[in-house]
């Protein structure tokens, strides 16, 4: 995952069920996956198509008056929070020891670790893991081609991203050895097929088997710290969710 895809493609969370005083309970959004196939088609094809054709758009083109973002104060400058965004360096004082923790405290995952899942999205192999205390994290590596290259570019991204104001994870460079490795009893992986199957000490060596080998017998990687509350899926790049009531733009 790259730097921008580290502070955008961050999954959406809640920590508890939306209420509205007037219309009473609302149920929270349910989890949703996206294809990347589809997502490749409807980004490439089928938005550009409908942006064509959008007659108030083309109009909004012609008269040189594009639509505003919806989080601009009065003075046209974005300063206003978002789901995206805070305001911070530029706004308020960000110290170097503050970019340096970042999001979080800057400690990274404690040894040992638990393994509960293979990574089962994105295109560099890694897997779900709960530390010493229990935090969850997601780990990956970099190809061997490129030591280095990728973890480091992901945790300085985090950081600068996060000095420039945007909600990202709280990423770490970490190091372990395979002895420092258990695995959950109801540890799975996906299958080609989408079936879900037991994690195996031989799938997870094959894992390692295709990151940089280890230097001096530890494994390097970046961990990302898991977001409070339950996933719902990747963000999308236009409209609204029908099934967020706090999705308002």
């Amino acid at each position: 995952m790259t730097p921008a895809a580290a502070c955008l493609g961050v999954l959406l969370a809640i920590t508890a069920p939306h209420a509205d005083s007037a219309r009473g309970a609302v149920k929270p959004p349910r989890p949703h996956d996206r294809s990347y196939t589809y997502d490749l088609l409807d980004q490439t094809v089928i938005r550009q198509l409908t942006r064509a054709v959008d007659l108030p758009r083309g109009i909004r083109r012609l008269r040189n008056d594009p639509r505003e973002a919806a989080n601009v104060d009065a003075d046209d400058q974005v300063r206003l929070p978002s789901t995206w965004w805070q305001p911070r360096l530029g706004f308020r004082p960000v110290s170097v020891e503050q970019m340096l923790h970042g999001p979080g405290p800057g400690e990274g995952p404690q040894l040992p670790w638990t393994v509960t899942s293979a990574k089962s999205q994105g295109v560099s192999p890694g897997f779900q893991m709960k530390d010493a205390r229990g935090v969850k994290y997601v780990v990956k590596f970099d190809v061997p081609q490129f030591p280095e290259a990728a973890t480091a570019a992901d945790v300085i991204g985090s950081y600068l991203f996060w000095a420039a104001g945007y909600n990202v994870p709280e990423n770490a460079i970490a190091t372990f050895s395979r002895a420092d490795l258990r695995i959950a009893p109801n540890a799975t992986y996906e299958s080609g097929g989408g079936h879900k199957k037991r994690l195996t000490d031989a799938y997870l060596d094959g894992i390692l088997e295709q990151v940089t080998p280890p230097i001096d017998g530890r494994y390097r990687c970046m961990a990302s710290r898991f977001l409070s509350g339950k996933p719902l899926g990747p963000f999308e790049y236009e409209n609204r969710r029908k099934d967020d009531p706090d999705d308002l733009v």
